[in-house]
């Protein structure tokens, strides 16, 4: 089987012919300049397409390194504010208040009014700590 092989065409000749066909080119050359520019806008946007990806990833890094810094000051919050318990004794004007081991605090018994005291204090305490993490961590993402 043998097959024909066309003639290889200089682009000097493919010049130079157009230039004498402009009539008949016209609708090619436009074909031509329609694929450069197709092309053209087809590389911006990979170029485009591989820096969002880029941005894409630092910002799930940087998403990653909040997420970390968030947890680890929850951890120091919960271990820097004291857990205790509150047990009813058999009066109810009387608690009985305990750490997280379940030993009895310095201060074991509290009348219902000092109970109440605490919780609104560590409900502030926890509120503004809350706010501070909520603060840094908005500082951190804005960065």
């Amino acid at each position: 089987m043998m097959c024909e092989v066309m003639p290889t065409i200089s682009e000097d000749t493919a010049l130079s012919q157009r230039g004498s066909q402009s009539s008949a080119s016209d609708p090619d050359s436009h074909f031509e300049q329609l694929m450069v520019n197709m092309l053209d806008e087809r590389d911006r946007l990979l170029d485009t397409l591989r820096e969002t990806q880029e941005s894409l990833s630092l910002s799930q890094q940087h998403l990653q390194d909040v997420i970390y810094d968030r947890d680890s000051l929850q951890r120091q919050l919960s271990s820097a504010l004291p857990q205790l318990k509150l047990v009813i004794l058999k009066s109810p004007s009387k608690f009985l208040l305990l750490d997280k081991e379940g030993k009895k605090s310095p201060t074991a018994f509290l009348s219902s009014a000092t109970i109440a005291q605490i919780h609104r204090k560590s409900d502030g305490l926890r509120n503004h700590a809350k706010t501070q993490i909520s603060s840094t961590l908005k500082a951190k993402v804005c960065q």
